[in-house]
């Protein structure tokens, strides 16, 4: 197999799963494998089958029944590629909540899956919420009429609209659970939706338990009335106690259903939202631990090869990614396209290498043809405890909350110690100077324009960009870099949620940001001719706006610090001995 199965070693099932899943891959043609957990439901295991691959999902449906008594606490399901296509368009319950890229744990090559960006989450799951309004619908109405009945003391007929709104309860679960996948399914007997519901969700059989004794008093006398009508026969009155210990039932399992509507509804937003992010982890790692996916994994396992090939290394950490998107094309929701990633990574190596970091950025990016890309954190194992302490504390951040991508097995890297608080009068005397250097550079800006030399105006707005970007990386992660490359500082500043975005992705911002090329060494022998003004002037424009609203973003930061961090001046007394 060329992808293979990935089940997270604190599941409970892991050894069973993965033995199941490996037996039935070998005679079920199946291009991708999910594996959910829901709290209070069996595990849910899901195989999606190729397209046109010669098997059918209902017939193989039978399978599950077997694999029942062999696996109890698993729910085996097969469908038609075709059908799940069809169900995520329709936001089938069932699939958004057991097949996403969250749940996948096995993938062929060629095959569809679920990974929606910029999804429009209401417009998904309106269908799910229709149907989900129509069941309500008609259990009501069976529920109104067993009260006109009541209201006239007509028991008998009573008795038959109570069995039909339970039984349509019922209908309601076992059509939820399974997804509104009616391709696969007909549910013609009450029985049939009655054992799926408590399949899926065992706890329902504790509202109502019609094998049991006070099960069976209550559900024979409404069955009875509701055959007898069916064929016609004369139809004994039914005690009004009876029909008030049912009816009592009947409305604890219609709020049990509207509480599962409800919940879906509420998870399906929150959990489809994440798949909108354009960041995971970045500055957040600080405090959140950074998730996974199945291709995450996969991407980070191969590049974590092309590292240990060019450089000696300790540890390798990921502490954050986003999906790479080519503007020109729209995703599918469900579809073949496979996700590129750009990977933040921390490298602690144990060689010395010179220009370590761009070269092997550029390998990992030819390596993989643009699919897989890195910004690289580069230092030194053996010298990470002469490290500041606010840059002691985010590298442990990152091995504790990010993804461990490599450790060594002879000399794995352990947290370093240090004191427990960040040292925040540093990171607010260390923000206030970089910015003091930046408005100085922007000053010099404004007073350089009557000389109209768009060189020198750009190597100054560039030497006030990257006062402003280290200023940031400190403010924000506690983290100073050691390459002062300008596109490298403002990649890192992507890591940073809610700052405003120095550039766009448009052609005119694109060809602006090729002119940070400009420093202060070109000075020394380029042609101060070949730029013009009016891009400088752009430039300037663009520089200001910036400076003036991250002073802002960063006096909302340092404020949120003095009130979360506790005290540590560790890094003060050796920045004001500088």
């Amino acid at each position: 197999m060329d992808y293979p199965i990935r089940i997270q070693d604190s599941h409970p099932l892991r050894e069973q799963l993965e033995t199941l899943l490996n037996g039935l891959l070998h005679f079920i043609d199946a291009g991708s494998v999910y594996v959910s957990d829901t709290p209070r439901q069996p595990t849910v295991v899901t195989m999606i089958l190729k397209k046109n691959c010669g098997q059918s999902g209902i017939m193989l449906e039978r399978l599950s029944e077997k694999l029942d008594k062999e696996a109890p606490k698993i729910i085996f399901r097969f469908i038609d590629e075709t059908i799940v296509t069809r169900g995520f368009k329709e936001g089938s319950p069932f699939l958004v909540a057991h097949c996403t890229l969250k749940e996948l744990v096995h993938y062929e090559p060629g095959n569809k899956l679920f990974f929606p960006q910029q999804l429009d989450i209401d417009a998904l799951l309106r269908q799910a919420n229709s149907r989900s309004s129509d069941d309500l619908n008609r259990i009501g109405e069976h529920y109104a009429k067993y009260l006109g009945h009541i209201d006239k003391g007509n028991t008998a007929e009573a008795a038959i609209d109570l069995y039909s709104a339970i039984w349509s309860i019922y209908a309601s679960f076992a059509t939820f659970f399974t997804g509104y996948l009616e391709e696969y399914y007909s549910y013609p007997e009450f029985n049939e939706v009655y054992e799926i519901t408590n399949r899926y969700a065992s706890e329902l059989r504790e509202i109502l338990d019609k094998d049991s004794e006070a099960g069976r008093n209550i559900i024979a006398p409404l069955y009875t009335a509701y055959t007898c009508k069916l064929q016609k026969h004369p139809i004994a009155a039914i005690e009004k106690a009876d029909l008030e210990a049912a009816e009592a039932k009947c409305q604890h399992l219609l709020a049990e259903l509207e509480n599962y509507y409800y919940r879906f509804f509420a998870d399906a937003k929150s959990k489809l939202a994440v798949f909108n992010q354009s960041l995971y982890g970045g500055a957040s790692i600080l405090t959140e631990r950074l998730t996974s996916n199945y291709f995450v994994e996969r991407a980070l396992g191969e590049i974590s090869q092309v590292i240990q090939g060019f450089v000696k290394v300790r540890a390798v950490y990921c502490f954050g990614y986003f999906l790479i998107e080519d503007d020109t094309k729209k995703r599918k929701p469900f579809g073949r396209k496979l996700p590129d990633y750009h990977f933040y990574l921390l490298v602690l190596n144990s060689q010395h290498r010179h220009n370590l970091v761009p070269e092997l950025q550029a390998l990992i990016k030819k390596q993989f043809a643009g699919r897989y890309t890195v910004t690289i954190l580069q230092h030194r194992a053996q010298y990470l405890r002469k490290q500041t302490t606010n840059q002691k504390h985010f590298i442990n951040a990152v091995a504790t909350n990010g993804l461990e991508v490599y450790n060594s097995s002879y000399s794995p890297f352990y947290c370093i110690s240090v004191g427990a608080g960040r040292d925040i009068e540093f990171r607010k005397n260390y923000w206030n100077d970089r910015m003091r250097i930046a408005e100085g550079f922007l000053t010099l800006v404004q007073d350089e324009y009557p000389n109209e030399l768009p060189l020198l105006i750009n190597a100054l707005l560039q030497e006030a960009v990257q006062q402003m970007a280290v200023g940031l990386l400190d403010l924000f992660m506690g983290y100073h870099p050691n390459i002062y490359s300008t596109n490298y500082l403002l990649r890192l500043l992507d890591c940073i949620p809610g700052l405003p975005k120095l550039f766009s992705n448009s052609e005119e911002d694109r060809r602006l940001r090729q002119l940070l090329s400009a420093n202060i060494d070109m000075l020394k022998h380029k042609n101060p001719g070949q730029e013009t003004i009016e891009d400088s002037n752009r430039l300037y424009k663009k520089y200001r706006e910036f400076y003036d609203a991250i002073l802002v973003e960063g006096s909302r930061e340092l404020e949120r610090l003095e009130q979360t961090e506790p005290k540590n001046n560790s890094d003060t007394e050796r920045y004001n001995n500088i």
